[in-house]
């Protein structure tokens, strides 16, 4: 919903689309990447060794580092309101002004 208030009006069915595409590409990156992996240990006295030790850590750590600039991007360096937050906010003037942009 969000980026469909905020995108221009020519282009808001591409960019709501193309955020189902990547959630799905994403999906399918995160299964082809565990793949090397090999079955969990069976109990706790058996441990991880090879790949396993360190590997997981890899799949948890990028999309960590990654979600992490798209929220400083979104959070300080372009912050974009939508225009029902404005005018729940009371900022009905500058809702308009956002409106009328895109």
């Amino acid at each position: 919903l969000f980026i469909a208030e905020i995108s221009p009006r020519e282009r808001r069915g591409v960019n709501a689309a193309m955020h189902g595409v990547f959630i799905t590409m994403g999906i399918l990156a995160s299964i082809a990447f565990g793949i090397p992996q090999s079955p969990p240990p069976s109990g706790p006295e058996e441990a991880m060794t090879g790949l396993d030790a360190w590997y997981w850590r890899c799949l948890l750590g990028l999309p960590l580092i990654l979600a992490s600039f798209q929220a400083i991007w979104f959070l300080w360096a372009y912050p974009v309101d939508a225009p029902s937050s404005l005018v729940v906010r009371g900022k009905i003037d500058l809702a308009r002004h956002v409106l009328y942009r895109t």
